[in-house]
Formats: structure tokens, C-alpha cells, sequence
């Protein structure tokens, strides 16, 4: 026997893409208050209960997160690891500086562990970085996307959400999607444990990853390369829109409660 279906989260999304009028190659006072000033002469407005998405390499150039790789003075491990894995030692040291744990390499690239999960050289980019540097990810991220709402919620006139976003590869796909670096002002995680399916068999490990989902979203117009279009516009989340700032914790999953982990490492159960 069936039993009622859900309402959907969202019935209907529109999502804009908000182009800047320059690079950002440098260090800005205030992230947030550049970023409301690239929005409001965009043209592309922001209102109650929209949600911002920003590229991480934007608000990262605008805290001042580029290095010089001849700047970097690389130590032992690191100049291991890059003679194994055929890399610059200088970078991989970034790498490793960022990284909670270091995972092994392949093709040249590092894989480390973050807050945000695993990642290809601990999300340290050299791909439109400004005068061949290389830029690190955004510093205090949750706290950052704070203080990016409630610059923008004055524009605003209420509640908006923000979400930090970069993109991440999936074992075995081929290419990249959005992912949540962090968020605020947004539901970004729903435990659906427990509820039913449409018949009426109950979820046992369902989590929605609501802020990926709208990284994801937002990656289509944002682009990955020239587009010049490092943030995007989300209209239609309705309720999910909080007012709440939120952390890491809701959505960091430990190696050994982690899918992936569990099934490599032989775990059971």
C-alpha cells in the first residue's frame, strides 16, 4: 500500500549568473561589502529568502589567499611526496599545510582530507590565478559566509542564504559538479531518516545535501574557466532559507562512518 507523497523542497528554482566588471587579483577590505557592491552593479538583485552563491577562489583572491610558489620553502615530506607523485614540492607543501590528512597522490595530483572532505590538492588552484600563482581555499569559510549574509541581508531587507562554492570530482565520473566549501543562512543538510518512501518503506541513511545542491545549480552559469561569472542568484528555496549560521559539523562525515572509507579500509557493518 502506497502512502502519500511529499511535498517537494522545491517546486520550482531560477538561478541567474552575476558577472563582475574585473578580476579580483588581490586582497579587498571587506569580502563582504565587495561582493555586495559587484551584486547591486550587476543589475541582478537580491531579495528575501534568495541565496548568493560565490566561487571559493573569489572570496579566497579577495582575503588574500594567493601565493608565490617561489615564496614556499618546501620540507621533507613534501619534497617525498612530490618526487613520488612527479609534482612541484613547493605546491605540495601548500597541500599538505592545508590538509587535515594526507591520502596518497595520483596523475600528479594530491589527495587530502579537509573539513569539506576529500580533495584534489587540498583545493589549492592554479587555474585563473592571478600572475601564475596559486590561491588556497577561502580561510575560516563558515564564519566568512556569516559575514557575506549579513552585508548583503541589508540590501536585502531580510533573510538571504550564502553558500562558499568550489567543484569536486566523484569516484569513477567523469567530470566536476558543485560542492558546499561552506553556508550560511540556509538549511544546508536534511536528515530524511525515517521518513517514507512512496511506499511506504522507511529511510534508514538519507541525508539531502541541500547546499550542494545549490552549488550545483549555481556551477552551471557560474562556468569553470573565463566566464567572469563568480557568483549566481538562487530564488525558490522557500522555507530552507534560515537566518541561522551554521558549521562544519553538519556535514563532515568521519572516515570511519564514511561510504567510500569503509569499503576500501574492508570495514564491515
Amino acid at each position: 500500500m502506497g502512502t502519500e507523497p511529499r511535498r517537494a523542497i522545491a517546486t520550482e528554482l531560477r538561478v541567474r549568473g552575476v558577472a563582475v566588471r574585473a578580476p579580483l587579483t588581490s586582497r579587498v577590505g571587506d569580502i563582504g561589502s565587495h561582493i555586495a557592491s559587484e551584486l547591486a552593479a550587476s543589475g541582478v538583485g537580491l531579495r528575501r529568502g534568495d541565496v548568493l552563491v560565490v566561487s571559493s577562489k573569489y572570496v579566497a583572491i579577495g582575503q588574500g589567499r594567493v601565493y608565490h610558489l617561489e615564496a614556499v620553502s618546501a620540507l621533507g615530506d613534501a619534497r617525498a611526496i612530490a618526487l613520488e607523485a612527479g609534482s612541484q614540492p613547493e605546491f605540495v607543501e601548500l597541500a599538505l599545510r592545508e590538509s587535515s590528512r594526507f591520502l596518497g597522490h595520483a596523475l600528479g595530483i594530491v589527495i587530502t582530507a579537509r573539513p569539506e572532505g576529500i580533495t584534489p590538492n587540498s583545493s589549492i588552484d592554479r587555474s585563473n590565478a592571478p600572475g601564475g600563482a596559486v590561491v588556497l581555499p577561502p580561510s575560516r569559510p563558515f564564519r566568512t559566509a556569516d559575514e557575506i549574509r549579513w552585508k548583503l541581508e541589508r540590501a536585502a531587507d531580510g533573510p538571504v542564504g550564502v553558500v562558499i562554492a568550489d567543484s569536486r570530482v566523484l569516484p569513477m565520473r567523469r567530470g566536476t559538479v558543485g560542492v558546499a566549501v561552506a553556508y550560511s543562512g540556509l538549511e544546508g543538510v536534511l536528515d530524511e531518516r525515517g521518513s517514507p518512501d512512496i511506499f511506504g518503506r522507511r529511510l534508514r541513511h538519507t541525508y539531502r545535501a541541500i547546499a550542494d545542491g545549490v552549488a550545483s545549480a549555481a556551477e552551471l552559469v557560474m562556468g569553470e574557466s573565463g566566464e567572469m561569472t563568480p557568483m549566481a542568484v538562487v530564488s525558490g528555496l522557500g522555507d530552507l532559507v534560515d537566518a541561522v549560521a551554521h558549521s562544519s559539523r553538519e556535514t563532515y562525515v568521519s572516515p570511519s562512518e564514511c561510504l567510500y572509507f569503509r569499503a576500501i579500509s574492508g570495514s564491515r557493518g
